[in-house]
């Protein structure tokens, strides 16, 4: 009530109309609008400066439309094949490549699967698939065989899937903290791969709108940090911008699903041959899963004392393990083939 002048008496003023819960979900949801855009257009105009400030060192080809950088090291009549584990680069085979480099007389290869580093974004390949698109890669950039394959965790899956499809090329091979594909009916494995799944979906998700970024910022994204803490300067501004994007994001995400979905069966007893096999294993998993892999091959191992029992292994922390190993089955194969050689011969 308000008192009206020169009056005797008093008015009542209207108050105004309370204000819905619908309209302020409508506020709300315009707000959310609104920071979903803005996300965007940073992400956008910040991919394209860091895009223009990182360039790209290695080598590219194009499969299918699709680019895959890679690097090709030395020279010799075999060449050796690395490929990674799932989230990570050709970067962490740097420190490998250059213990190789001294005295060694092989070609020395090494890539990017589909979505990794500044490859183009990933099509949901299965591991066959993307052991085929390998394949296409050392056809087109001429690297020539026989290969010895060095694969670590979900990058062993890949070599394995190679090895069933290309066998004659196969000169040995070395696997680090190998998965074996009966491990991934097991409730427990499934479990983790599942949380892992639900966290990749967010991060991709948001990789979209800079909520990575965001959250890189706060330190909340701590994933390889032992991996990115090793590597050079310039592989760890490549490294930590890829992990932000969506790219890098969902082609993680495509290969744990990978890890629960597929049915590949790859790894048969003798896939190799009388080829030389290497395993090094990690004593904090399985031991006697990982150790049913030492069939791939019908020759002994290589070194059967290359279990790590010091932690995991990391192709990074743990070089000059791998460069022995792959030294020890190089020189397997060459007195294999030498023997070959002479039987033909008679």
């Amino acid at each position: 009530m308000s008192f009206i002048p020169y009056s005797n008496s008093f008015r009542k003023i209207k108050l105004k109309d309370p204000i819905h819960p619908f309209k302020i979900i409508k506020i709300i949801f315009y707000l959310i609008i609104a920071l979903i855009v803005i996300g965007f257009i940073y992400k956008v105009v910040d991919t394209k400066i860091t895009d223009a400030k990182i360039k790209e060192k290695g080598k590219y080809l194009r499969i299918g439309g699709k680019k895959f950088n890679y690097d090709v090291y030395g020279s010799g009549d075999y060449t050796v094949i690395f490929d990674g584990d799932a989230g990570l680069s050709m970067a962490q085979w740097r420190n490998v490549v250059s213990g190789l480099n001294d005295g060694f007389d092989g070609n020395i290869f090494i890539y990017d699967r589909e979505g990794y580093g500044f490859n183009d974004g990933s099509s949901k390949k299965t591991i066959e698939e993307q052991a085929k698109d390998l394949r296409m890669i050392l056809k087109k950039a001429a690297v020539s065989g026989p290969y010895i394959l060095v694969g670590e965790g979900y990058g062993s899956l890949v070599m394995t899937n190679f090895a069933k499809e290309y066998s004659q090329s196969v000169a040995g091979m070395v696997l680090i903290n190998p998965i074996n594909e009966k491990s991934l009916s097991d409730k427990n494995v499934i479990s983790g791969y599942n949380k892992l799944i639900l966290k990749e979906r967010l991060l991709y998700g948001g990789s979209y709108i800079g909520i990575t970024d965001v959250l890189n910022k706060f330190g909340l994204l701590k994933d390889n940090k032992n991996f990115i803490d090793e590597l050079n300067s310039y592989d760890k501004e490549a490294f930590s911008y890829h992990r932000l994007c969506k790219n890098y994001n969902g082609a993680y995400l495509n290969e744990l699903k990978n890890l629960i979905n597929g049915k590949d069966t790859s790894q048969e007893e003798g896939l190799i041959n009388d080829r030389p096999l290497a395993l090094l294993l990690d004593e904090s998993k399985d031991l006697n899963m990982q150790k049913e892999l030492s069939k791939l091959s019908k020759s002994p191992l290589v070194d059967e004392k290359s279990v790590n029992s010091n932690g995991k292994v990391l192709s990074q922390s743990n070089s000059e393990t791998i460069v022995n190993q792959i030294k020890a089955v190089a020189k397997k194969y060459k007195q294999i083939k030498k023997a070959e050689q002479q039987n033909n011969k008679q």
